[in-house]
């Protein structure tokens, strides 16, 4: 009888000893491709979460914008406004020797060929090469004010060479003046 009872013991430990390592067995195998299906799981929403936060960014951007909207074409018009046609710069060696003559300033001016056409949202601009020749702070207040105080044409200086001649000094400048369509 201890016999039957020792063997039905035995049997007893090596059938539970079966079913818990069996579990565990299961249970790994379940974790091991959960975790994998986890880990997919949990680039997908981070992935998602990204772009979620992207679109947020970009509707928010997009709404300051459209708040500023109103703003930017108010500016657009005034620099538009500043902005001659081409045909306008016909007039534009005069005005030069005007702002000269007010300056007390000699110049000779011409347009030396370069030029670019207005595109999408750029101005177009023509080249201009001049002289001047003067008191330097007659030369200085010249182009201070073509540059920076006269709006009737957007002028930009490119190059500019001082020198003197004895008690004369003169100036040599390459520029640009832009125009719209």
């Amino acid at each position: 009888m201890v016999y039957w009872y020792y063997m039905d013991f035995k049997r007893r430990v090596l059938l539970g000893s079966g079913i818990i390592a069996g579990s565990f067995l299961v249970f790994g195998i379940i974790a091991y491709f959960s975790l994998g299906s986890f880990k997919q799981l949990a680039e997908k929403t981070a992935a998602e979460r990204e772009l979620a936060m992207e679109r947020s960014s970009a509707l928010e951007n997009l709404s300051a914008l459209k708040q500023q909207a109103p703003e930017a074409e108010a500016l657009e018009k005034n620099i538009e406004a500043l902005l001659p046609h081409e045909d306008g710069l016909f007039t534009f060696p005069e005005f030069m020797e005007g702002v000269a003559r007010m300056h007390g300033v000699d110049i000779s001016i011409a347009f030396n060929g370069q030029q670019s056409a207005p595109a999408a949202g750029a101005p177009g601009y023509y080249g201009f090469n001049a002289t001047l020749s003067g008191d330097p702070q007659k030369l200085a207040a010249f182009l201070h004010d073509i540059e920076f105080t006269i709006n009737k044409f957007v002028v930009s200086v490119d190059s500019l060479t001082f020198s003197s001649d004895g008690g004369t000094y003169h100036a040599s400048i390459t520029g640009r003046v832009f125009f719209q369509k």
